[in-house]
């Protein structure tokens, strides 16, 4: 359990999205305002009128819910621990969707998000504890670096790596049997599970201790509690059922008591067996057998052929259509016994059962320390082997205003592709903004995506990938990638754009930083240009945070004349024979096209609208204004006729028959012809 500080309450809501807390216990109706996002989002709210001036009374009210709800079991609850937030670099909502970091944005799947990529771990225990580093990157540059030395002595000795990997893979979740153990709905199965757990931990200490360094120190504080395990080992059997109303449950040895009756059963078994052999042959009933049923308990069977050689004794019970059933002086007395043994041995087992459950509750503490520490090793190595199978580098972190990034790539998105190409970002002290300019699917938002994963897996305290990587410390990413709407709040794709905008601003530092991707293209051009200006300049002058801008809007590329500290670059693309080729190249230098129409040739809209739009252009180039009375439409023009000509001509020259099918052929011809 977890005490939050935050700034205000807008960034607890965010943590509230972020961590997709499903129920709110709101003590002084801080959270009015976002009752209808509270709603939007399905969480239980909770309001309660309560007068608490400290954490302990936090603590203790919070307790008590808990009580309410889950019959008073909080055992398994871990101390209340206070979190500061400043001790941890801020993550917006969008941030956490438009980037993916746990689940894509499209599928809310786990499969292609960054999460997935980063996830090498070996326990659940440690995916957990990756999807919290993941939301909460530290910036304490001293821990940064604890952890990449751990990565470090890991990729340096590859064979204690591997074994402590098979130690991991060894490991069930037993974080998760330890709260079952306090709720008292723990199985036998799921005790084994935590004994062969415990069974792992001495070889994993042996790769600690061999590896030195800061694992030996951690190797030190790690208690193995080898009490429970041996406890474990004494009390109870192997290959054990799901269910405490199964049988052998209990080791053989453990209890004077238990084996006695266990053995009482085994022998009556034997005996009623020794029984019915006897009975065939003083009777001569060859297919005499003994039957239970809960019933009459234990009898003779015998099929209506044999009737007439059934000895006096026999008492007859029941009668059946093919056989009658019987039962003798001897049989009940020993049934008494046999009975008597399976009742006593099923109470007394389940009764040693909860001793041991109680043995083990008792040591919980100690073993939520163990099962947190495990964690942290899982993803220590999971680190270790992501960095060795991706080519990772490890970062460093400079005093000064710098991040310069050699070779850098997307790390999900290079999973995917045959061909990548890796880019620089370079932002020493004297630039704060990249203005960045190109064509649309040249990869823009993607080296702006880069960044932000590589600032994040870098104070992860894992590697980052790039080939050389010199960073600062970011308190606060924001950024505002892509464009959606929240109709639930009846907000359009441009006011959430400027909420997302007005938070960035309002909340960013000078050590924070901000990714706009095409800020202002939901309204007129004029108002998008002069509001895109607006804000690149309140963060040169003001905030001088790094910041990454990209733009549609060229005219912005001539603010590297007066803005000392923002630098243009473009993404390399080429025209050449109407064919655009992009070449995912960031450059130097702003460029004043932006190959739209290209583009949407490219997405095959007809040659006729690609024409008109490229005469349209011209004029607005020629005019330099948006619309005016002299842009009309041409449709009997001989130079626009020449251009459709030209580009079904250009169409043709450019097919590659041998890549295409009949029916694409006769298509392609048919609709030739109908333009012709």
């Amino acid at each position: 359990m977890y005490f939050v500080d935050f700034l205000n309450i807008d960034t607890a809501f965010n943590e509230i999205i972020i961590l997709n807390i499903k129920e709110i216990i709101d003590i002084n109706n801080s959270l009015y305002k976002y009752s209808e996002l509270i709603e939007y989002y399905n969480i239980t709210y909770n309001k309660k009128v309560v007068v608490l001036e400290t954490l302990d009374d936090v603590q203790k009210e919070l307790t008590k819910y808990i009580e309410e709800i889950s019959c008073g079991k909080t055992d398994h609850l871990k101390p209340y621990k206070h979190i500061y937030k400043d001790d941890y670099m801020y993550i917006s909502a969008n941030t956490l969707i438009q980037l993916e970091l746990v689940k894509t944005a499209k599928e809310h799947d786990y499969f292609g998000s960054f999460f997935w990529y980063m996830n090498k771990t070996n326990t659940a225990m440690g995916r957990r504890q990756l999807k919290k580093y993941i939301l909460n990157p530290i910036i304490n540059e001293k821990e940064i670096y604890r952890r990449q030395n751990y990565i470090e002595l890991l990729l340096n000795n590859p064979i204690i790596m591997y074994d402590l990997e098979e130690s991991l893979k060894k490991i069930y979740d037993f974080e998760r049997l330890i709260a079952r153990v306090s709720e008292s709905t723990i199985t036998p199965r799921e005790l084994e599970q935590l004994r062969k757990s415990l069974a792992s931990i001495p070889n994993l200490k042996q790769s600690l201790d061999a590896l030195g360094g800061e694992f030996s120190i951690l190797n030190e504080e790690i208690d193995p509690v080898d009490d429970v395990y041996k406890m474990l080992c004494l009390s109870l059997g192997e290959d054990l059922p799901r269910s405490i109303k199964d049988s052998n449950i209990i080791k053989e040895g453990f209890n004077d008591e238990i084996d006695r009756l266990r053995s009482l059963k085994t022998n009556s078994t034997k005996w009623l067996l020794d029984l019915e052999q006897e009975q065939r042959e003083i009777t001569g009933i060859k297919n005499l057998k003994i039957k239970y049923n809960k019933i009459f308990g234990y009898f003779f069977e015998v099929t209506n052929s044999f009737l007439n050689k059934v000895p006096d004794n026999y008492i007859r019970k029941q009668t059946m259509a093919n056989c009658e059933r019987y039962i003798t002086q001897e049989l009940k007395i020993e049934e008494n016994k046999i009975l008597n043994a399976s009742d006593m041995l099923k109470k007394l087992e389940i009764q040693v059962f909860e001793e041991i459950k109680l043995y083990v509750k008792k040591e919980m503490i100690r073993l939520q320390s163990l099962a947190h520490k495990v964690a942290f090793i899982d993803v220590m190595s999971s680190f270790a082997k992501l960095s060795k199978n991706n080519n990772l580098v490890c970062p460093k972190y400079e005093e000064k205003d710098v991040i310069n990034i050699i070779e850098g790539f997307h790390p999900v998105v290079k999973q995917g592709l045959k061909t990548y190409i890796n880019n620089d970002i370079l932002m020493p002290e004297d630039v704060d903004i990249l203005l960045i300019t190109g064509p649309n699917m040249s990869g823009k938002s993607t080296y702006m995506r880069q960044l932000v994963l590589i600032i994040i897996m870098g104070q992860m305290g894992c590697y980052v990938p790039a080939k050389e990587a010199h960073l600062k410390i970011i308190d606060k990413i924001y950024t505002r990638i892509g464009a959606s709407d929240d109709l639930a709040q009846g907000k359009s794709t441009f006011m959430v754009e400027m909420k997302e905008t007005a938070e960035a601003l309002t909340n960013a530092t000078k050590d924070s930083l901000l990714i706009f991707d095409e800020l202002g293209r939901g309204t007129s051009t004029y108002d998008g240009i002069a509001l895109a200006q607006a804000i690149i300049e309140e963060v040169h002058q003001k905030i001088k945070c790094k910041t990454l801008f990209s733009t549609h809007y060229h005219e912005l590329i001539e603010l590297e004349n007066n803005l000392e500290k923002l630098k243009n670059i473009h993404v390399k693309a080429k025209q050449e024979n109407g064919e655009l080729t992009f070449y995912h190249k960031i450059l130097p230098g702003g460029v004043e096209k932006s190959f739209g129409i290209e583009v949407a040739k490219l997405a095959d809209l007809s040659d006729e609208v690609i024409v008109r739009a490229n005469q349209i252009m011209y004029q607005l180039e020629d005019n330099h204004t948006i619309f005016n009375k002299d842009t009309k439409q041409l449709e009997n023009n001989n130079e626009q006729e020449l251009e459709l000509i030209k580009l079904k001509l250009e169409r043709i020259k450019n097919l590659d028959l041998n890549k295409m099918s009949p029916i694409e052929v006769v298509n392609f011809i048919n609709n030739f012809k109908e333009h012709l």
